[in-house]
């Protein structure tokens, strides 16, 4: 009589963190493309999300147990632009932003089924990290401990989600890599720039549909604001959003 052998995490809670994190983020990827088998990871440094080094540990522990494949890494601009990928980039020591992965079945699956039963779970989701804006495992958000209700669907939380997770030190993403992320996550192209920067604008600032007026916290309005009096998401001269999100 065979026994079915049981995935274990790491002794290191730290890194532990990191690998829910991680795959959770593929695993989110992966059903946004459901159809294909390979998706896109980009390496994050906001908010609540492990450090680069811990996320590039992760994928190597899902790399290692079988769950994952990395086919191609993925480097800034203008690396990726030129043929042989990022040659140059790996010689001026430049590492990668993000790479493509291969999801490997019936591992991937069978990792999630195990590791979403362990009671340390749960533990890990609930990690605060110290900002007024934070978000869980599953893609739920909060304001001030409080949860923002959104619907997942709308490209509303699409953008708030690129904004948390994509934004630079001080929360700025370009009007470009928010529509990157749309597309990713099964949004249609834009036309043209200003048609993309109008529907990006619009989903956060309308005042029928747009975050603002639909999302609610405890029941009430979730309003753009920061304790301070400031705005939480800022449009920036046409050339983005910056998401404001202060320790608290």
């Amino acid at each position: 009589m065979t026994t079915k052998k049981m995935i274990t995490l790491t002794p290191d809670k730290k890194l532990n963190q990191a690998i829910w994190w991680v795959f959770q983020e593929l695993r989110k990827e992966h059903l946004a493309v459901s159809s294909e088998k390979s998706v896109s990871f980009e390496y994050c440094k906001r908010g609540d999300t492990p450090s680069l080094e811990d996320q590039r540990r992760a994928l190597k522990f899902l790399s290692g147990n079988g769950m994952i494949r990395i086919t191609n890494d993925n480097y800034p601009a203008p690396f990726n632009q030129y043929g042989g990928g990022g040659f140059g980039a790996r010689v001026l020591g430049v590492k990668p932003i993000g790479h493509d992965i291969d999801i490997l079945q019936p591992k991937f699956d069978k990792f999630y089924r195990q590791v979403s039963k362990m009671p340390e779970i749960k533990a890990l989701a609930s990690i605060s990290s110290g900002y007024l804006i934070d978000r869980d495992s599953n893609g739920n958000y909060f304001y001030n401990g409080k949860r923002i209700e959104m619907n997942r669907e709308a490209i509303y939380y699409k953008i708030f989600d690129a904004l948390y997770l994509r934004g630079n030190q001080d929360g700025f993403l370009s009007y470009e890599d928010i529509e990157n992320h749309l597309i990713k996550n099964g949004v249609s192209t834009s036309n043209t720039k200003a048609e993309r920067n109008k529907r990006i604008l619009n989903a956060i600032t309308n005042k029928q549909q747009g975050l603002f007026r639909t999302a609610k916290v405890s029941g009430k309005g979730f309003l753009n604001k920061t304790p301070d009096g400031g705005k939480l998401i800022d449009p920036i001269r046409g050339d983005g959003l910056r998401l404001n999100n202060p320790k608290i």
